[in-house]
């Protein structure tokens, strides 16, 4: 690549070009060759080529934020500024904290339509370099900035102010120490962020040293206007919690420990759900709510009213503390007591706490015990690291029922989560409290605290016999991705294999009969709904269920996907719908047995089998097994003559499925005792065809040979005649290698934070091609051009005609041309 570069330079623009051609057909040179590419695309005006290229080099070079910036600045060139905003803020961007990211997230930011000033203002606190913030002063209106924090460490509070009408001037502050008189301070110092704010970085920066611990600080503008972070409270918490005395038995009590800041109405509904749980519980248990400075009048009358009444007993911090912090003093409210942690936005039901402490007493050397949850990482149901609505209360007593029924062990887990977290009092005396020195307000706490744990001899538990609900997935918008990053690189570097052996956990996933077994537990009373709703069950290769969902479709309520792995037949029964969604695998033939009883007991009205030449002959067995009917989209797709099996399996069926009323004849004279039922047909989109000609995707599913090989022909030719477009790929195939080395095929790449379905006109396709000359019932190309909004042409017929396909002789000429001379007279016209 630095010959690619040198040749450019000299104007050797030609033998570049061959060069960068190269380049992008040796695998380790081809990511950087991809940004080139994109870079001069770029520089060309050709947006969706820089795209195309550029898509492909972030996703190949992973946290390299420059990469991601630049793609950014494509769909900001392009005008799609929320697609540009979503990627760089999406949580499976590896970069979405670099420099380069976040200040071209602040860009996207700023161009949407209807962002507000206080959008901008909530950024500040958060801007890690002179061009972020200069950026956001800018555009913020004229007047007072600044932001304070403090630093535990060094015992000192710091930070920056600016008076924007006045950039050349120190501002002058008012610092009021609680007991103390008012003190002015100047921010005079000099202040590197501030480089691009109009004053150069030569003041507006401060730092105070703190001889002492106040329980409040502020630090305002001459009109009494806070700075953002203001106020703050310097203490650091250095009591040790106090042991039990020896010979003594820890306090029964139980601490319920729920911080609270804003979100009334999910803190309400969590703190009244606990106290409706007590009759169920044995265990006695003092709820403690830690309302962290809330500023919701009506949540802190609501608070202050159960404590009156007796419910809670309610501590209210004077200035915002940061989780950390808060939950070290309420840990050490009552040094005898075990604790549980309990996040403002969970639900509890039944004999959640005694479980908890049930599951902790197990082994002496437990330290926490963490619940099953619908958002709990690694204990997350149905599936770890996996988020899912907040079921009802309904469904919560429920889940706790079945999952309560177990009487197996306590597996264990690499760290508890901190969304309820029960804690021996004896493990807390022993490893400490958490952390408030070194991570920032709250974000990885518990997993530090945990390691820490592990470090001294304990263990951490899965409690499988409870569930809590949890809402989660709440944004903590642009400061939550700080603290994550800060904190993360700080665990990583206090515990180098951490992440390894979580990663090994994850992998191996102990905890998957247990979900197992309480899945099989839900079955038993989703069954009668399942068999009243009259719920069919699709049968499918996993890859058409997963192409449907990235196309932009929605799964089917019931689903079993088959795919072979290591020689073996892998079955994934699938139901949405139905509260949290039942997921559950097979090995066959191992576990043939298990399936038909789990089919059994979930009772759908029939099988629909799609694909169903693809189809193993042990599901083509089920509706036999099962004595339920079946019906076939895809009979057509079987070769001829039938295989004896083929043939009796068909003439079972209910019914044959098509969704073109053209082929309705043809597959009466292959069954004709089986009714044929037309479905609706999916339509390709209505645009009018173009002229000119942009980047083509190809609409054909490319597993039949004769199909690829047409496809390599007429890709080879186009690539000869130097046609300006490129061919773009859905799906990969046996024959993705072969036609990737042809040079003008890229696989559609998948971006975080952009639908799928939008991915091919951001790319700049113009059109869908399909050169299916017989489609059957599964013809896949008019579902791809409907929900990429594009035009589908293919070879005419009256199946393409139902599905609203142009004719291959409407294409742009150059293409028509390549069409015209690899295919015989009237392939296009026919």
């Amino acid at each position: 690549m630095e010959d690619y570069q040198a040749l450019r330079q000299t104007g050797c623009l030609g033998i570049a070009a061959e060069r960068l051609a190269l380049a992008l057909r040796i695998t380790e040179q081809r990511p950087v060759a991809l940004v080139s590419e994109g870079l001069e695309a770029l520089q060309q005006g050709r947006l969706e080529d820089a795209f195309l290229a550029l898509a492909e080099a972030a996703t190949r070079l992973g946290p390299q934020g420059e990469v991601w910036a630049l793609l950014g600045h494509v769909l900001l060139a392009k005008g799609e500024h929320q697609t540009a905003f979503d990627l760089l803020s999406a949580p499976a961007n590896p970069a979405r904290m670099t420099t380069a990211v976040r200040l071209l997230r602040l860009r996207a930011l700023i161009a949407l339509p209807g962002f507000k000033n206080e959008q901008l203002a909530a950024e500040l606190p958060y801007a890690g370099s002179a061009a972020e913030l200069g950026l956001l002063l800018a555009h913020l209106p004229p007047g007072c900035w600044g932001q304070v924090e403090l630093d535990p460490l060094r015992r000192e509070i710091h930070g920056w102010a600016l008076d924007t009408r006045r950039p050349r001037q120190s501002p002058r502050l008012t610092l009021t120490l609680e007991g103390q008189a008012p003190s002015l301070l100047i921010a005079r110092q000099s202040c590197p962020l501030l480089a691009e704010a109009g004053n150069a970085g030569t003041h507006g920066g401060f730092r105070l040293q703190l001889t002492e611990d106040v329980a409040s600080l502020r630090l305002q503008w001459p009109d009494g206007q806070d700075l953002s972070g203001s106020p703050l409270a310097t203490g650091v918490l250095s009591v040790p919690t106090p042991a039990i005395p020896s010979g003594q038995s820890p306090d029964p009590v139980v601490d319920v420990l729920i911080p609270v800041y804003e979100g009334r109405t999910a803190a309400l509904a969590c703190i009244e759900s606990v106290l409706r749980s007590r009759a169920a519980n044995r265990t006695p248990m003092q709820l403690v709510v830690l309302d962290d400075a809330s500023r919701d009048a009506h949540l802190i009358q609501a608070l202050e009213a159960l404590a009156a009444a007796g419910d809670i007993e309610l501590h209210r911090r004077p200035v915002n503390l940061g989780f950390i912090r808060n939950m070290n003093r309420g840990m050490t409210l009552h040094g005898q007591r075990d604790v549980v942690w309990l996040n403002a936005d969970t639900l509890v039901a039944g004999a959640w706490l005694d479980l908890l402490r049930e599951t902790v007493q197990e082994r002496p050397d437990a330290a926490t015990a963490t619940p099953f949850s619908n958002n709990g990482e690694l204990l997350s149901f149905p599936a770890p690291c996996e988020g899912y609505p907040l079921p009802t209360a309904d469904e919560l007593e429920i889940l706790n029922t079945q999952a309560a029924a177990s009487n197996e062990p306590a597996p264990e887990v690499e760290v508890g989560c901190g969304f309820c977290l029960y804690i021996r009092r004896s493990a807390l005396d022993d490893v400490g409290l958490l952390d408030e020195l070194h991570l920032q307000r709250g974000y990885g706490e518990e997993t530090d605290w945990c390691l820490r744990a592990r470090e001294r001899g304990w263990r951490h538990l899965a409690a499988h016999r409870v569930f809590v609900g949890h809402q989660g997935g709440v944004s903590f918008g642009q400061e939550k991705l700080a603290r994550v990053a800060f904190n993360n690189a700080l665990l990583r570097e206090r515990y180098p294999a951490a992440d390894r052996a979580f990663e090994r956990y994850r992998q191996q996933d102990p905890l998957r009969s247990y979900r197992d077994r309480l899945q099989r537990a839900r079955l038993v009373l989703l069954g009668p709904r399942i068999a009243t709703a009259g719920i069919i069950a699709q049968v499918a290769p996993a890859s058409h269920f997963a192409r449907l969902v990235l196309a932009g479709g929605e799964a089917p309520a019931c689903t079993l996907a088959h795919r072979q792995h290591d020689g073996q037949l892998l079955i994934e029964l699938r139901l949405h719908g139905y509260g949290l969604p039942v997921l559950l695998d097979y090995r066959l033939p191992a576990q043939a047995e298990l399936l038909l009883e789990d089919l059994g007991q979930l009772a759908p009205a029939r099988l629909r089998y799609l694909q169903a030449a693809d189809c193993p002959d042990a599901l083509r067995a089920l509706p036999l097994q099962l004595n339920i009917p079946h019906e076939v989209q895809g009979s057509d797709d079987f070769a001829s003559p039938l295989l004896e099996s083929a043939a009796l399996f068909l003439q079972r069926a209910r019914a044959l499925l098509t969704p073109y009323a053209t082929l309705t004849a043809s597959l009466h004279l292959r069954c004709p005792a089986v009714p044929v039922i037309q479905l609706a047909a999916p339509r390709a989109g209505s645009a009018l065809p173009r002229t000119e000609l942009g980047n083509v995707l190809i609409g054909d599913l490319l597993q039949a040979p004769g199909l690829a090989q047409r496809w390599l022909v007429v890709l080879r030719r186009c690539r000869r005649r130097g046609l300006k477009c490129r061919f773009l790929l859905g799906d990969s195939s046996p024959w993705t290698t072969a036609l990737l080395a042809i040079g003008n095929v890229r696989m559609l790449p998948e971006v975080p934070g952009i639908a799928p379905q939008r991915l091919p006109a951001l790319a700049g396709c113009t059109l869908v091609l399909s050169l299916e000359q017989a489609p059957t019932t599964t013809w896949w190309a008019p579902e791809r051009a409907r929900t990429a909004g594009l035009v589908l042409h293919a070879p005419a017929g009256r199946v393409a005609h139902e599905a609203g396909a142009q004719r291959l002789s409407a294409l742009p000429p150059a293409l028509a041309a390549v069409l015209n001379e690899v295919f015989p007279l009237g392939f296009l016209h026919e």
